[in-house]
């Protein structure tokens, strides 16, 4: 089956999913949407080169300026507290609304030859909203090919401020209501989904989880950091630009999680941390690459689930975040907060890997229970094989091809 694969080259899930799908027998396209980020061939899968930039400038120089400008206003933004203000996230909303339906004529014919040249039958699209005014523009060319979107993540837009954006729910459900297919990453993206759009009445649903492959599971075990010095060691493997988003920006829960003399281990950033040194520790994420990730992440007491969040929100409540996600490849028990990860800590009590904690003392208390953790530990080393994508593909091929009127 011709499959159109629709997502940012820089999204780890296309280099997780393309291989299981050609080994599944689907003969795939990418289609990149990503406007700064290039490629002819997959980092982790160099023999894959069927790709089409779909944004990709005349002058990759001037791209780049305008990311770099970009982000220096994000900066100024964050710093002089402007990104949280009422109008910020007025216009940022509105321009996103926008964005759902603007694309030129020119994108809209790349995507119209990649799709009849290649003879495409089914488009999969990973992994939210952010590729909705590339599904718009194959909705509008009405070539009846049968669209799948994979939900991770949702809302995209949910602000400090004002909590989720009705204006988003408005953009999307356009989108949502004609979709062929609709893979949910947990039972709660199913349940507000259906609260909030009218699913019943065209296309069809399945719950599923973001699963990654087995590539990037641990192959072998370290020996705990904790069993040195009888501290607890956790590791976090989130975004770092701490200083460029603000839910992102767990500086103070670092502090914290440092006060109380729990080790926190993290990729290197620039960004400065502060707290008590001799409990923050930086690793390089760039030597860490497919299963050597887990493999280091197998010496940590557990790894912890954080967003800068002090309520709940609806993204963080019914998304699977990657860093979620990846974790379950690792063996090692996750802890998260309790009450803010709703989606999170079902799957976490559903295989016995970990627990949500109330305050860093009571987290503490938990890692320094040995025979707790170990209990833990064995379930997360068993729940690896269990959580693969090739193991859990069967279900997903199944969905796909039911969307596919020759199938």
């Amino acid at each position: 089956m011709n499959l159109l694969y629709l997502s940012h080259i820089s999204c780890l899930r296309v280099e997780n999913d393309i291989p299981v799908l050609e080994s599944n027998g689907y003969k795939v396209t990418l289609l990149n949407t990503h406007k700064v980020h290039f490629k002819t061939a997959l980092s982790g899968y160099t023999e894959f080169t069927d790709i089409i930039n779909l944004y990709e400038p005349g002058s990759l120089l001037i791209n780049k300026l305008k990311r770099a400008l970009g982000n220096m206003i994000k900066r100024i933004f964050a710093v002089v507290k402007l990104d949280s203000l009422p109008i910020t996230v007025f216009l940022r909303e509105k321009w996103d609304v926008y964005s759902y339906s603007s694309i030129r004529n020119k994108h809209r014919n790349i995507i119209y030859r990649a799709l009849r040249d290649r003879k495409i039958e089914v488009v999969y699209a990973a992994w939210s909203t952010t590729v909705f005014p590339e599904i718009k523009a194959i909705k509008d060319l009405k070539m009846n090919i049968p669209v799948v979107l994979s939900i991770q993540s949702y809302p995209i837009r949910e602000s400090r401020v004002i909590g989720y954006s009705r204006d988003e729910d408005e953009s999307t459900r356009e989108i949502m209501e004609n979709l062929e297919g609709r893979i949910h990453c947990s039972r709660a993206m199913y349940e507000y989904m259906n609260n909030h759009f009218d699913l019943q009445s065209y296309g069809k649903d399945v719950i599923s989880m973001g699963y990654y492959s087995e590539k990037y599971a641990f192959s072998k075990k370290e020996r705990l950091i904790s069993d040195n010095d009888n501290e607890p060691h956790i590791v976090f493997i989130g975004d770092v630009n701490f200083s460029q988003r603000t839910f992102n920006d767990i500086r103070s829960q670092i502090r914290e999680l440092s006060d109380e003399k729990i080790h926190v281990h993290f990729a290197y950033t620039k960004d400065k941390i502060g707290g008590v040194r001799k409990y923050i520790h930086m690793y390089e994420r760039k030597e860490l690459v497919g299963g050597q990730l887990a493999n280091f992440m197998t010496q940590f007491d557990a790894c912890i689930v954080l967003y800068n969040i002090d309520k709940k929100y609806v993204r963080y409540e019914i998304s699977l975040p990657e860093r979620f996600l990846f974790a379950l490849n690792s063996g090692i028990p996750i802890v998260v907060p309790k009450g803010y990860y709703a989606a999170c800590e079902e799957i976490i009590n559903k295989y016995g890997i970990g627990y949500s904690y109330e305050g860093v003392k009571d987290l503490k208390a938990r890692l320094m229970d040995r025979d707790s953790m170990s209990k833990y530990r064995d379930n997360a080393t068993k729940t690896v094989k269990d959580v693969s994508f090739e193991r859990n593909f069967k279900e997903i091929d199944k969905f796909i091809k039911s969307v596919c009127p020759k199938s």
